[in-house]
This record gives structure tokens, C-alpha cells and sequence, in this order.
């Protein structure tokens, strides 16, 4: 047997080039040196994220089905300290994601 099963390490989600693009634009942006973090809406992450979106049928809907903005991971991965909040259901608030730059990696 040639082919083997996939394993649950080998599992990794894939997010497109393009997502990881506004994503990158959008933690930019936002970025607040002085206290090394970027803070900023779902809403104005998937705003960034479209932007760089191969075609005019990519949509939000599209974003969450394939789960395209479950970009913690990578950023973590990457060396970031990466916090998402949304509100619970009795909560009234906009989910929000907010990056920083673990303690001394940042300029003050």
C-alpha cells in the first residue's frame, strides 16, 4: 500500500495567498508602535481581505465557509501574540482581532 491515510498532524488548513495578503495590509495599518499592537474589527479584516480577492464572486459568506479567516494560527506561527474576541450572545459588540509583538521584540 502506497497511499497512506492522513494523519491529524498532518492536517493543516490552508489559506490562500490572497487572504494572508490583506491580512498582512490590514495588521499594517492598524499597527500602533508605541504599544506594539494592531487592533481591528472582523469586519475591517474581511474589508482588507476582499480586496485582494481573485474574483467579484468571493464573497464574506465565502471567507467563512472555508474557514479563510481562521488566520491565528499562521501568526502565531509566525511570532505574533494573537488575541480574536466576539462577543457572546448576550454581548453587543464587534469581533475584533488584536496582534502584538511579544514584549521586547518592539521599539518604544
Amino acid at each position: 500500500m502506497e497511499v497512506k491515510p492522513i494523519s491529524p498532524s498532518e492536517i493543516k488548513q490552508i489559506i490562500p495567498d490572497w487572504v494572508i495578503e490583506g491580512a498582512n495590509l490590514c495588521i499594517q495599518d492598524h499597527y500602533h508602535e508605541l504599544d506594539g499592537e494592531s487592533h481591528f474589527t472582523q469586519d475591517e479584516l474581511i474589508d482588507y481581505v476582499l480586496k485582494f480577492a481573485p474574483d467579484e464572486y468571493t464573497t464574506r459568506q465565502t471567507l467563512f465557509k472555508n474557514h479563510w479567516l481562521d488566520i491565528e494560527p499562521i501568526y502565531r506561527e509566525a511570532g505574533w501574540i494573537v488575541e480574536y474576541d466576539k462577543p457572546a450572545y448576550c454581548e453587543n459588540y464587534d469581533a475584533n482581532f488584536t496582534f502584538t509583538i511579544p514584549k521586547g521584540n518592539h521599539r518604544k
